[in-house]
């Protein structure tokens, strides 16, 4: 879980343009209940013209902040970072320069408190800490600092702000406070924040052998063990740490005292109370938080009860070639009949029988829509991965798509040629190939909002009752009744979402 945003924004740092979409259509379900996105949260939505300059516009359509920008970021905190004459500073609400444009870097205010900025010193960026007024905190010395910020929590849509930040000087890794201070020196090879609220730190083994080995310190850089291990397991919970030692896994809690024996081929991360372990004999299980067995070893593969959003009671478990469901204690809850299992809902299965037809199982393994009855089912999202709607896109014999709920109800027949995606009460249609493909908006009743033909693009990522369109290569915003908010006029339109803001922001963290 440590790692999960750390890969999302290296991916964004190669390919920022690539994500976008994934990153709004992610945090714009409220359904999902992660990453809750609301288009103009904070008031101003950032928007850039054709001649590539940038301002903001408010929920009228208004443009509040005139396209003057050579380059912009969201508002977050009252201020957003912007750059004009090559050099990055800070305007506010009002449109007013409240941080004057000297910076080679700005990043956001994550917290009332501080925002990281960076100053070209020689060939290289150095980066430093100011408050809210433009005064230097900390100055400007360090090849990298995180941010102040705890980054498991930006999943539940939440910016909470952390006393510690990572920062990299001279190649090593430390820890310091907004004043500078240093609560854990830079003497590490990496610092990674952990999903419970804490950090793993890495070092260069000693004696001859080369490695390196890894223990964890609390909130505040106190290293919770004497101990050093090979490898530290993912974790939401400081009552349960993965540790390797050698070559077998264990865990420990918060006083570094051992909850289970380093006795296992492996242990994935735990989460939901739960962890999920190979034995030697390659068979899985799970043990809880105090180390016990849970589920005992008897399957051939089992996934996690739960991952950085989501907390699951019943996971899909393999015996042999085949599939079936079992709960957090053991229990089996289907039979293991199915050639194939996948995930659609927090607490729905899309189950593949012997003859290849496939069906809706619930966590109790109740057949809530008839195997063969559709072609396929799957996520409202429409394969985005780890992120579950209220409603399910499913495909007949005939091709045709429609929309069903998580209790299998239909709600819209199959009669479109592709729903693209289905989330906050609307679901894009798409008909059509290549240059003729044309999309439209439909809400549950089967109401048409937006009809084909009328934008060339219609954008996955709505939220709060506002879609993203596009039409000859311009961008507007739409309301969820149909409504025209902004004609299609801006090259690029970005309007708040939180996993979106620190991938833009990615330059200020790598």
């Amino acid at each position: 879980m440590k790692n999960l945003l750390r890969t999302t924004m290296r991916a964004g740092a190669v390919a920022l343009s690539a994500i976008t979409a994934f990153a709004f259509s992610a945090c714009a379900s409220k359904e999902s209940g992660i990453l809750n996105s609301e288009m103009f949260k904070e008031e101003l939505v950032l928007v850039g013209n054709e001649s590539e300059k940038y301002g903001y516009i408010n929920n009228k359509g208004e443009e509040k902040v005139a396209c003057t920008y050579d380059a912009a970021k969201m508002f977050f905190n009252g201020l957003a970072p912007v750059q004009t004459g090559g050099k990055w500073g800070y305007v506010n609400k009002n449109g007013e320069m409240q941080i004057a444009a000297k910076y080679d870097k700005a990043g956001y205010f994550y917290t009332d408190d501080c925002a990281v900025v960076g100053v070209l010193k020689g060939t290289e960026i150095k980066y430093g800490l100011i408050d809210k007024k433009g005064n230097t905190l900390v100055e400007p010395n360090f090849d990298k600092i995180e941010g102040f910020y705890d980054q498991a929590k930006v999943f539940d849509g939440k910016m909470v702000k952390k006393e510690l930040s990572v920062v990299k000087t001279g190649g090593k890794y430390g820890l310091i406070d907004m004043s500078g201070k240093y609560a854990v020196n830079p003497d590490y090879t990496s610092i990674e924040a952990t999903y419970f609220g804490g950090y793993e730190l890495t070092r260069v083994k000693d004696g001859l052998l080369a490695g390196f080995e890894k223990n964890v310190a609390d909130k505040s850089g106190n290293l919770i063990s004497s101990v050093w291990y090979e490898d530290i397991g993912d974790t939401d919970s400081s009552d349960f740490i993965p540790v390797k030692s050698g070559d077998k896994w264990g865990a420990i809690n918060a006083k570094g005292q051992m909850v289970a024996a380093t006795s296992y081929a492996n242990i994935e991360a735990f989460c939901n109370d739960r962890a999920v372990f190979r034995n030697d004999d390659g068979k899985y299980g799970a043990l809880n938080e105090k180390g016990q067995i849970a589920v005992q070893p008897l399957y051939d593969d089992v996934e996690a009860f739960g991952n950085v959003v989501y907390e699951y009671d019943v996971t899909i478990a393999k015996k042999g070639d085949e599939y079936g469901l079992i709960d957090d204690d053991g229990k089996e809850i289907s039979a293991f009949v199915y050639k194939n299992i996948d995930r659609v809902g927090e607490e729905t299965f899309v189950c593949k029988d012997a003859s290849d037809k496939i069906g809706l199982v619930d966590e109790k393994g109740k057949t809530l829509v008839e195997f063969g009855k559709y072609e396929k089912i799957s996520s409202g999202t429409n394969g985005l991965n780890g992120v579950h709607t209220d409603n399910l896109i499913v495909k007949n014999a005939e091709g045709k798509y429609g929309v069903i709920n998580d209790e299998g109800k239909e709600l819209v027949a199959p009669q479109y040629e592709n729903i693209e995606s289905c989330m906050n009460g609307v679901f894009v249609a798409e008909r059509g190939e290549g240059d003729n493909e044309e999309c439209a908006v439909y809400n549950l009743k089967n109401e048409e909002i937006i009809a084909f033909g009328a934008y060339d693009e219609i954008s996955g990522s709505y939220a709060d009752g506002y879609i993203i369109v596009e039409k000859d290569g311009k961008k507007g915003i739409v309301k969820k009744d149909g409504s025209a908010l902004i004609e299609p006029k801006y090259k690029e339109i970005f309007g708040y979402n939180l996993i979106l803001l620190i991938i833009s922001d990615i330059d200020m963290s790598m």
